[in-house]
């Protein structure tokens, strides 16, 4: 390095300061004197570096015009640079290159910002030109939906607000559609796709109310007619009824189970009676309710009449039976022939109703107030002793109270069946069982 140039170290009241680098180690308020040089290991100033500074309050020299002091200034500051600058123009060359090249990075930046832009709007106007192309096709096929479904109702009977409504919202949605729009503006593109979105999503929902009104007419008269077959079905109840009705009259136990089934009857006639071709749903669930409820309470009453009709017919034939079997026009007369196969086979004859005749052989403590045995034969015997078929005979203790041992019997009787027992010596025997009816007693022994 060379030496130092006079500076205004050498001035008698300077009125600059001595201003080193921050890398050189000196003492704050340092002039360096005439010749004073740097020591190399400290390194070269910076560029440009200012060595001198001027004080706050800058005062006069002698006279000296600060032109003149900042030329010495100047010359100082120039023989420090040259001394810490050495070899400076290659570098300045360097700074000059890697400028120009600076320069050229925010050129190519600057380029390829501009062509994401172009890019990334080209993708916006594409993706805006999809989008309105989607909507249009939507809004379209919209259209031609609804134009179908108008068409398909018009012979559906509808309120004149629905079908009006759907026929404006199609007008509206074909304004939207034949509206222009630039097709490379995204923007315009984007409010257009908005508006045509928005026309769809109208004239869907208007079709859709047609399309349910349509459903729900054409529900309600498939519920018409379910309910004329439901009258139907219930109408095919009333004859039954009514007959269970006539069958019982006179002949039943109770007679407020007639009077149930006559009032269930009417009722029912009088729904089965409605028309439902013109009840709406509300009309048709209230018929429906009450046809159930009528049909259910008809086969109840019913039941009850027929049921406590038959107790009544089965006492009523069980009298008529008793009465029957108190009526000796009801007895048949029998041979002493048939009389013996009625024996062999008590079995064959159950029910059968026979005059016979006999002798009371037993009838006693053993054998009980209700059945006594006797010796019988179909025929009237002269002599007691020729009465020879070992007979049972049952009935009831008012019939046998008259009757005792040794009696001599004119039986009306009815078959029923065989009956075994053990006799007095050990032995089995079978006999036909027959029950007396009516007894008149010709004679005893």
């Amino acid at each position: 390095m060379e030496t130092m140039t006079e500076g205004p170290s050498s001035r008698n009241q300077p009125e600059w300061v001595f201003n080193p680098p921050q890398n050189w180690p000196v003492e704050p308020g340092f002039i360096p004197h005439e010749g004073w040089s740097p020591d190399p290991s400290w390194g070269p100033a910076p560029e440009g570096w200012i060595f001198w500074l001027p004080r706050k309050t800058p005062p006069s020299f002698d006279g000296q015009t600060s032109s003149e002091h900042g030329q010495g200034t100047h010359a100082a500051t120039a023989s420090i640079a040259d001394a810490t600058t050495t070899g400076t123009k290659p570098k300045k060359r360097g700074l000059a290159v890697t400028a120009a090249i600076m320069a050229l990075v925010v050129v190519i930046v600057a380029g390829v910002a501009l062509v994401q832009l172009q890019q990334r709007a080209a993708e916006e106007l594409a993706a805006a030109k999809d989008g309105y192309d989607s909507s249009m096709a939507a809004l379209n096929t919209s259209m031609q939906t609804a134009e179908g479904v108008l068409t398909e109702s018009q012979d559906a009977v509808l309120e004149e607000s629905t079908r009006d409504d759907l026929e404006t919202e199609i007008a509206e949605a074909a304004e939207v559609a034949s509206e222009g729009v630039e097709l490379d503006d995204a923007n315009a593109l984007s409010s257009k796709t908005n508006s045509l979105d928005e026309a769809r999503s109208e004239l869907d929902d208007a079709t859709i109310s047609v399309e349910e009104s349509v459903t729900a007419l054409a529900n309600l008269d498939a519920a018409r007619e379910g309910m004329i077959g439901t009258i139907a079905r219930a109408r095919e109840a009333l004859p039954a009824a009514e007959q269970s009705l006539a069958a019982s009259d006179g002949k039943v136990n109770d007679a407020s189970l007639r009077d149930d089934l006559a009032a269930a009857i009417e009722t029912l006639r009088t729904h089965v009676g409605k028309d439902p071709t013109h009840m709406d749903t509300s009309g048709l669930q209230a018929l429906s309710t009450d046809l159930a409820r009528a049909k259910q309470n008809l086969e109840s009453a019913k039941k009850k009449v027929d049921d406590d009709h038959a107790e009544w017919q089965r006492a009523a034939d069980e009298a008529a039976a008793a009465a029957a079997l108190l009526d000796p026009a009801a007895y048949a007369a029998i041979s002493g022939r048939d009389w013996k196969l009625v024996e062999r086979d008590p079995s064959a004859y159950v029910g059968e109703k026979y005059i016979v005749f006999g002798k009371v052989t037993q009838f006693d403590s053993n054998t009980g107030r209700e059945v006594f045995r006797a010796n019988t034969d179909g025929q009237k015997q002269s002599r007691s002793y020729n009465y020879d078929i070992n007979t049972m005979v049952i009935g009831e203790e008012d019939v046998l109270g008259k009757v005792v041992q040794g009696d001599l019997v004119k039986l009306f009787v009815s078959v029923v069946g065989p009956y075994s027992y053990e006799t007095t010596m050990g032995g089995n025997l079978t006999v036909p069982m027959v029950k007396a009816n009516i007894i008149e007693v010709y004679g005893s022994e």
